[in-house]
């Protein structure tokens, strides 16, 4: 029995970086699709031994060990996978969805949905640096995105939307007033 261990907006084996390239590293962990970044255990696949084999090198030469109640979480999480990635996955495709009838209603916000995850890159097209973007945004509407220019895409927001429904809505909805109020500075 497999699980496939990402929060795909379709069901069905989603394939990795490995079942695509003979020399792809694929890598994951905890944090995001089990919602559990604060126990720091993940893993590496790869069908290149060489690679693995560096890896593990280094990996005993950074690590001596996991903690044990890291371990105890992941195991746990493990044992119920199917559980806590059906509630992910519900989460997230709820979320995106009530994000993607958002996006359509702003006349200044493009993106391109995202098929898997937990975050969107959203675009704007105010003449206006990502990161002053964001700082007004939060100074003004305390709301975090996080500036595409973080990711050298400037004239973008990351916006997160695993979590709470009623939080991504009330972040929408001062980013909207925001936009609002940039549309009347640009008159």
């Amino acid at each position: 029995m497999y699980c496939v261990m990402n929060l795909t907006q379709e069901d069905g084996y989603s394939p990795s970086i490995i079942d695509l390239y003979d020399k792809g590293i694929s890598t994951s962990s905890f944090s995001k699709a089990f919602s559990l970044a604060g126990i720091r255990l993940g893993w590496l696949a790869t069908h290149d031994q060489a690679v693995m084999k560096a890896c593990l090198s280094y990996r005993d030469y950074e690590t001596i060990s996991c903690g044990q109640l890291d371990e105890m979480v992941g195991t746990l999480a493990l044992k119920n996978q199917a559980v806590l990635l059906e509630r992910n996955r519900g989460i997230v495709r709820e979320n995106l969805k009530v994000l993607e009838e958002w996006v359509h209603q702003q006349p200044h916000i493009t993106w391109l949905k995202p098929k898997a995850g937990t975050t969107a890159l959203l675009y704007y097209d105010f003449d206006l640096p990502s990161t002053i973007f964001c700082d007004r945004l939060m100074k003004e509407y305390e709301t975090l995105l996080v500036p595409g220019s973080c990711f050298d895409i400037e004239n973008s927001l990351r916006i997160g939307y695993a979590f709470e429904t009623a939080h991504l809505r009330d972040g929408m909805n001062q980013l909207g007033k925001f936009l609002a109020k940039l549309e009347q500075e640009a008159r």
